[in-house]
């Protein structure tokens, strides 16, 4: 069995920021993932500029986590050669890690 890719989540910018990087004729499977926030946030999961999901909101120091064996589904997969990012809309320092699997198209 192949093991998970890892990756940390560190940044404090507003807007798209890359989770785990495009790679052509590959989709990312996210498995795991957990972040802090360090002040007030609603965030989104993004396949590229595509939403996976609605305004999640956090509070201040706030916490996110996601985890699934791996022999289970992930919590999101991105189409074929697109970024997993995580949009933010508040410029806040982001700091966590992601895990991962990459799948040829």
């Amino acid at each position: 069995m192949k093991p998970l890719l890892s990756r940390k989540i560190d940044f404090n910018a507003v807007g798209n920021n890359e989770l785990i990087p495009a790679t052509a004729g590959e989709s990312l499977r996210l498995f795991r993932v957990f972040f802090v926030v360090a002040g007030a946030v609603s965030i989104r999961f993004r396949d590229g500029t595509e939403d996976l999901t609605g305004a999640i909101s956090l509070a201040a120091n706030g916490s996110f986590v996601l985890d699934t064996p791996r022999e289970e589904q992930p919590w999101f997969s991105t189409s074929s050669g697109r970024a997993l990012v995580l949009n933010t809309d508040a410029a806040v320092q982001v700091s966590g890690r992601v895990y991962y699997l990459t799948q040829k198209e």
